[in-house]
């Protein structure tokens, strides 16, 4: 989608950011276009770039709402990546930020992101090239994690 079909769409206040309501509550979507994701939302955006990601906050993390996107995704796509051993210890001890379930190969994602105060969820809808990245990077993460 260009940026004017995003924002002529019921729900969507520009072409980054819109609004609707899921599983009961409204929820923020940031949509962003082309590749590099934190730009995008901010920037100005040519009318002839094409939508990438889509970002959907889903909420302050408690383990019932966590289980409960996690078996709503799981029961429409296939999993595709569980984080590895590494991946989850560099979260518990705050080496990164957030980590990532990824679904339909990569292009659904359920993240947990560390926030100062919380973790919250969110869900990331991707094009197919940048889930090919995702899944390259998680293969090579997958090598290194049995290397070790």
């Amino acid at each position: 989608m260009k940026p004017s079909e995003v924002e002529a769409l019921e729900g969507c206040s520009s072409e980054t950011q819109c609004l609707y309501e899921i599983l009961g509550k409204n929820r923020y979507f940031t949509l962003f276009y082309g590749t590099d994701e934190t730009s995008t939302a901010l920037a100005s955006i040519p009318s002839t770039a094409t939508l990438t990601h889509i970002h959907i906050d889903m909420g302050v993390h408690t383990d019932e709402w966590f289980t409960e996107l996690y078996e709503t995704l799981a029961a429409q796509h296939p999993i595709s990546h569980l984080p590895t051993n590494r991946e989850k210890d560099q979260f518990n001890k705050g080496t990164n930020n957030k980590i990532t379930i990824g679904f339909a190969n990569g292009s659904v994602l359920l993240t947990l992101i560390r926030r100062q105060y919380n973790l919250v969820l969110r869900v990331v809808i991707q094009d197919q090239e940048a889930s090919i990245a995702l899944r390259q990077s998680w293969e090579r993460a997958v090598t290194k994690s049995a290397a070790q």
